[in-house]
């Protein structure tokens, strides 16, 4: 919170009420401030960027800076590693925290088109509010688009309160039905069955064992039934035998139970005596299903080595329904969605997303709400860097029926002249978004 004057209150979220009182942190002359886990970031009334850490900030501790002068700024925001911030000029601009010096600079502006006062990052969003006093949702490198109105001086983001999670065998299946799919193989030996050492034993409290001398590429499936917001993952193996235990693990997460996986940390090492290894995510990250990969194991294949054994895991999130998850409009309830479409990752082959949906997306405000749908729109460039020309389909030779006339300004440029009444069209109804039903590739 600031205040005119120019210095920093605080209070306890469970204290707060009508009566309860902001107590001083700072006095020394900022004006905007932005929080990490350990340091908060401070917008001088000179436009500088100033910090301090916050368990020894004080009413007199002295702020650290300024840094990164080559903007004036009148607001930041901070999500995970990165450090967001307003210009005087209403753009935005970013650099890494741990860059933060007095000889690095702001990198930018990243979103030219933007006519801010201040921002908050929600996880991969960005919400800004611009000098209209209305809240806006970043949709492109440099477009944004209106989703509140306002009037908002100013945002602020509760993330919902993440916990490590009770394991549940319904994440997984058990017995044989989870080889392949829920688990890339279970021992079926002398030592144990799918039934008594599958990934549902695992969540059961058990171990999972993979089958044997299958070391190297194992995987986990979980499907938490309803997407959650993961900030970590923690993983054990056994202190019995050490090479059985997982090497290098990865923490993935996908649009199905099949996949495509995305990773969502650097791959981690896990304990070679069997020990908990926690890994925390970048930022939190929203999906139903999760994959945990082991690369490889400590025993690497050797003699009385050649298995892999997980006996503890563990996932820290939030499920969406808790805290305040609140709409661009200040509403309560359901989670919020965006209003960018998120794609997939790129597949090896055409047929890979068969079946996978994209993320629910939604369009706020008051309408009306308009939708460009395109299709048949394919061509052929014939130098590099100019623009497509259309299939030529009028061929007496090979198209007979369809032969006429040849169009000049419209048989040559019908890509183009499509672009171009799109684009004035957009002027006046701005659409939401474009639908593309396809059709496009051409000879």
């Amino acid at each position: 919170h600031f205040r005119v004057e120019a210095k920093v209150y605080s209070q306890s979220l469970h204290e707060l009420s009508t009566t309860s009182e902001w107590k001083v942190v700072s006095s020394s002359g900022v004006a905007w401030i932005a929080l990490t886990d350990q340091l908060v970031f401070g917008v001088g009334t000179d436009g500088r960027l100033y910090r301090q850490a916050v368990a020894r900030m004080t009413p007199t501790s002295p702020w650290e800076g300024p840094f990164c002068r080559n903007v004036s700024i009148v607001s930041v925001a901070a999500a995970g590693d990165m450090l967001f911030a307003v210009g005087t000029d209403g753009k935005v601009y970013t650099q890494m925290i741990d860059k933060i010096s007095d000889t690095d600079s702001w990198v930018g502006p990243i979103s030219g088109r933007s006519n801010l006062t201040s921002i908050v990052a929600v996880g991969s969003n960005v919400l800004g509010v611009g000098r209209d006093a209305r809240v806006y949702e970043q949709v492109t490198s440099s477009g944004w688009a209106l989703v509140g109105a306002g009037p908002v001086r100013s945002l602020a983001v509760s993330e919902p309160h993440a916990r490590w999670l009770d394991n549940d065998p319904s994440w997984s299946r058990p017995g044989p039905a989870a080889i392949g799919a829920w688990a890339s193989s279970v021992a079926d030996d002398e030592f144990g069955s799918p039934n008594d050492e599958g990934p549902a034993n695992l969540l059961a409290g058990g171990h999972w064992r993979a089958r044997w001398r299958e070391i190297h590429d194992q995987w986990l499936v979980f499907d938490f039934g309803k997407p959650i917001s993961v900030r970590a993952v923690r993983v054990a193996g056994q202190d019995a035998e050490p090479g059985k235990n997982p090497r290098t693990l990865r923490w993935q997460h996908g649009n199905s139970l099949h996949g495509p996986w995305t990773d969502t940390t650097e791959p981690f090492i896990g304990s070679r005596d069997g020990g908990w290894v926690e890994a925390k995510l970048p930022l939190p990250v929203v999906s139903r299903w999760w994959r945990l990969y082991i690369d490889d194991t400590w025993g690497n294949g050797g003699a009385g080595e050649d298995m892999c054994i997980v006996s503890g895991f563990g996932v820290k999130a939030a499920t969406l329904e808790e805290g305040p998850l609140r709409s661009a409009h200040g509403g309560v309830g359901a989670p919020r969605c965006s209003s960018r479409f998120e794609a997939p990752p790129r597949p090896e082959l055409a047929t890979d997303h068969n079946g996978v949906a994209l993320k629910d997306v939604c369009f706020n405000g008051e309408g009306p709400h308009h939708v460009f749908v395109l299709g048949d729109w394919g061509g052929i460039v014939f130098d590099e860097g100019s623009p497509p020309r259309p299939a030529d389909h009028r061929s007496k030779q090979l198209f007979e029926e369809y032969w006429r006339p040849f169009v000049k300004g419209v048989d040559d440029r019908a890509q183009v002249k499509v672009a171009e009444q799109m684009r004035e069209r957009a002027t006046g109804v701005r659409p939401d978004y474009v639908l593309n039903v396809g059709d496009n590739f051409y000879w």
